[in-house]
């Protein structure tokens, strides 16, 4: 999250009440999980959302986004510092949703199979690599 700016948000603004933050629990660095961090399911979902409503270059966007998780390690993440590009949380079982989401879109012909092609090339790259 940001301010207008663009600046990130102090860390109290994302306490309230009672509650305090995992930004607040931590050593929570800008650009790392809350604070900036680029989230797979919600950057996916809007991009889906793009697609959906014919916006040029969304597909283009949503093969280059999730290929960025696969690349750092073969899998997704939970979120990846958007300030060092390290990922946090591999195989966060939501994001599958993204993928399930896709599937249909793919099924009902509302999308092509370029998606699952590209991760999978950059997954059977990453076998022989290792």
């Amino acid at each position: 999250m940001a301010s207008a700016d663009g600046s990130y948000l102090k860390p109290a603004a994302y306490d309230w009440n009672a509650y305090i933050s995992q930004v607040n629990k931590g050593d929570m660095q800008d650009g790392q999980y809350q604070r900036g961090g680029s989230w797979t399911l919600y950057d996916m979902l809007f991009l889906i959302d793009t697609y959906l409503y014919g916006i040029n270059g969304a597909e283009a966007e949503i093969i280059w986004c999730c290929s960025l998780d696969y690349k750092i390690g073969a899998t997704s993440y939970e979120c990846i510092n958007t300030k060092t590009g390290d990922p946090w949380k591999p195989n966060m079982g939501w994001n599958a949703a993204i993928y399930s989401f896709w599937k249909q879109l793919v099924n009902e012909k509302k999308a092509d199979d370029k998606l699952f092609k590209s991760i999978n090339k950059i997954i059977q790259l990453k076998c022989i690599q290792s």
